[in-house]
């Protein structure tokens, strides 16, 4: 591996240009970006999956061995292009964990990750980090694209189905994959929420974030049967006001047709809509829980009414990421059987696109899987908790009697 790769055309243009997010969206990004790997969030980060940073360096104590870790050695990653930050973290575990990273950028988004990864190379072109790093972009099912994953002892893949079962196939046996697919969220209003426009508040940004584009992104919400009408219509004030300071980038002609599709499907079911005269924003008041199976995304939000949070519990599968609550003085009452159901992550609502220290990224430690965890079993004289016998004692147990039988034939031998 070499310095990074510069060969992807138009990395001079506003990111906001590629990506089509508002400026404002990027710019908190990076901002964002910014605080998270300050030296001591980097620590939270290691905590979080390795239990103790200085595992990667050196050897600690762990009950009766001595235990660290080591790289994996090649890590190739296929990122995805719809959440820029995504890119990003997935770069910046590889490399805190000291593998050899080549990273194959997004064809939506070729500027995110390219500039992350420059920024390291300016800022010191000789350092092991930079020179562990490739960045680059091939066309899937190319002879590149054979030659990395080829090479990769780890692959880590995101995208949507079809994408992940594709490297999959490329990949040689042996060759551990870790694999973010895709996920979907949605938020549980329940009974006892005060305040119903303070809650639209929070829904409308979760579900402005990325225009419900992440894994994370907000796209359906359950909410209490006695103020869902209230709910809707203060959406429909909060997200044109969303409209106005965070524009939503613009669709393709066949996006924009999917949603007045989608709109002219809800009227048939006899459902409510509430929108805007273009396609910026719409709201979907159903009349109870109902299956969504083609979301059209782009600011497009269904509230299903309930009577019960366990209505909207019973939608959960192994597929659902995120689920944010109100009231959340009440979570706990719920927590259990939010997760055993499936979902990975509870939040209060409004805080879906914002992680704090500690997080667990779909339901399992990335960065365990991009170490070779090693050990070394410490000497027996090393009793540990149980232990309540001397060594020569546990030598007894463990050899005596084939030393006693081995010494009585000697005696008896001729």
């Amino acid at each position: 591996p070499g310095p990074v790769a510069t060969t992807v055309p138009a990395t001079s243009r506003p990111s906001t240009a590629v990506t089509g997010y508002a400026r404002a969206t990027v710019e908190a990004d990076v901002d964002y970006l910014g605080h998270t790997l300050e030296r001591s969030k980097q620590y939270d980060f290691i905590e979080t999956d390795l239990g103790d940073p200085a595992l990667l360096d050196e050897w600690l104590p762990h009950k009766a061995i001595y235990r660290r870790c080591w790289p994996k050695g090649l890590i190739a990653h296929v990122m995805v292009g719809n959440v820029p930050l995504a890119s990003l973290f997935t770069l910046y575990r590889s490399l805190a964990t000291k593998n050899v990273t080549v990273t194959k950028l997004p064809s939506r988004d070729p500027v995110s990750a390219l500039c992350f990864a420059n920024c390291i190379y300016d800022t010191d072109p000789e350092h092991p980090v930079t020179r562990a790093l490739s960045t680059l972009y091939w066309e899937p099912g190319s002879e590149v694209e054979a030659i990395v994953l080829d090479a990769a002892d780890v692959v880590s893949v995101w995208g949507r189905g079809e994408t992940v079962e594709a490297i999959k196939r490329g990949v040689r046996e042996g060759v551990e994959i870790i694999e973010f697919g895709p996920k979907r969220s949605f938020a549980i209003v329940a009974e006892g929420a005060r305040d119903s426009d303070a809650v639209a508040l929070r829904l409308a940004y979760d579900a402005v974030s990325y225009d419900q584009e992440g894994c994370f992104s907000l796209q359906e919400a359950y909410v209490d049967a006695r103020t869902a009408r209230q709910v809707a219509q203060s959406l429909a004030d909060w997200l044109p006001a969303f409209e106005r300071a965070v524009p939503r980038r613009e669709l393709s002609a066949d996006a924009a047709a999917h949603i007045q599709r989608a709109r002219l499907e809800a009227v048939a079911e006899g459902w409510e809509v509430l929108a805007s005269d273009d396609s910026s924003w719409s709201v979907v008041l159903t009349d109870g829980p109902a299956r969504i199976d083609e979301h059209p995304l782009a600011r497009f939000l269904y509230l299903h009414p309930i009577e019960d949070a366990e209505e909207a519990i019973a939608t959960i599968d192994r597929n659902v990421q995120t689920v944010s609550f109100e009231p959340w003085d009440t979570v706990d009452r719920f927590r259990d059987p939010i997760t055993a159901a499936g979902a990975d992550r509870i939040v209060q609502i409004g805080r879906m696109t914002r992680f704090r220290p500690g997080f667990i990224h779909d339901g399992f430690y990335p960065m365990r899987q991009m170490v070779r965890w090693v050990s070394l079993e410490r000497e027996i004289a090393h009793k540990y908790r149980f232990t309540d016998v001397s060594p020569e004692a546990y030598d007894e147990r463990l050899y005596g009697r084939v030393a006693g039988m081995h010494a009585l034939t000697n005696v008896q031998s001729p």
